[in-house]
């Protein structure tokens, strides 16, 4: 038996600590996975931040605090993998910290609304897949001739779409005969439109002499100072250009996300697939996906507007804020917490890395 000490869903001050419930389940559990709880008669969504193990009876327990814990089933482990890396959750602390905002709340803010914790989540847009025909057997025997006409098509492009195939029926002959398989592969929701490949211009000597200055600067946070036009992009694409080649990643925030269309063509132009967006404008489902490209490693550069400064980037080796001085980075809306500055969470996401 496991004491698992969760936060609730609800962001208020108020409920800002951990609850205890007991597990007694085989399905594995751990730190910063979601489960869903009984708070207070209702379900809730709850967040493990801590695992405790106990050779004591619930009776024991109850005994020793007063009142019984409610128990959590294994099938209300939602989670197969902690949500939030180490790195990810301390910022999380942080925030919350310095802005005096509920931990559940930063987290929420953190997290794609299908990965939330949040009671909704579990409602959101999930892996999104398409099937696919894969050659198994191209033997032609006992077939039709509509039936070896669409073999030939398939063990030509396979895998091919099954929509592209032709005609359901022939192809679920096909199955039966075990010449072809179906399978599912999962289909991104959003692409960013492939761009021509660009070679990286020659710099100037005053981009020479900011690029040099960043390198060489004694401290990690650095002000690039110039006029609209004057060439700062070039500087963050070639500092990118360096941070990739060292295997590290980059996250560029823009002030707004109308904003975000250009800055991904720039990056897209000199990095092509490397490239992520990360905004609010995406729907659901694409911010998901999104979320998880990142995760896997699969997008080595992140472009968004405030909140892509909790995208899950690893080993990040340059953060850049462009026109940092802009109001829109601040996070004040009114509705619910946290308020924040993309600022004053990059700085503290940068330094653990050195970035």
């Amino acid at each position: 038996m496991v004491i698992l000490q969760v936060l609730t869903q609800y962001g208020n001050r108020s409920l800002d600590r951990t609850f205890s419930y007991l597990y007694f389940g085989k399905k594995t559990v751990g730190e910063r996975y979601r489960v869903r709880i009984d708070f207070a008669g209702h379900f809730a969504m709850g967040f493990v931040m801590k695992i405790i193990p106990s050779e004591k009876t619930p009776a024991q327990l109850e005994q020793e605090l007063g009142y019984a814990l409610k128990t959590i089933k294994e099938e209300d482990i939602i989670d197969e993998e902690p949500l939030l890396s180490d790195e990810l959750m301390s910022l999380a602390e942080k925030v919350a910290d310095y802005y005096f905002a509920p931990l559940i709340s930063v987290l929420q803010a953190m997290l794609p609304p299908s990965l939330s914790p949040r009671l909704s989540s579990l409602h959101g847009p999930k892996i999104a897949y398409e099937k696919w025909v894969e050659i198994l057997n191209p033997k032609e025997d006992d077939l039709t001739a509509k039936q070896t006409e669409m073999l030939r098509l398939i063990a030509k492009n396979s895998p091919i779409l099954k929509k592209e195939a032709g005609s359901a029926t022939i192809l679920e002959k096909l199955v039966e005969a075990k010449r072809v398989k179906i399978i599912l592969k999962e289909k991104a929701r959003y692409v960013i439109p492939p761009e021509e490949r660009e070679e990286p211009h020659e710099m100037s000597l005053e981009q020479h002499a900011a690029y040099d200055a960043i390198l060489e600067a004694p401290q990690n946070v650095v002000l690039l100072q110039g006029v609209t036009g004057s060439g700062k992009t070039e500087v963050y694409l070639r500092l990118s250009e360096k941070v990739l080649a060292e295997g590290k990643t980059v996250l560029m925030l823009v002030p707004e996300i109308n904003l975000t269309p250009v800055m991904v063509e720039y990056f897209s132009r000199r990095f092509a697939d490397k490239v992520a967006i990360l905004h609010s404008e995406l729907t659901s489902g694409q911010r998901y996906d999104e979320y998880r490209r990142i995760a896997r490693g699969e997008a080595r550069i992140v472009v968004g507007a405030r909140s892509a400064v909790f995208a899950p980037l690893k080993n990040i080796g340059l953060i850049v804020l462009d026109e940092e001085h802009v109001d829109s980075y601040k996070q004040d809306n009114l509705i619910a917490p946290p308020y924040y500055h993309a600022r004053e969470v990059a700085i503290p996401r940068g330094e653990p890395e050195h970035c």
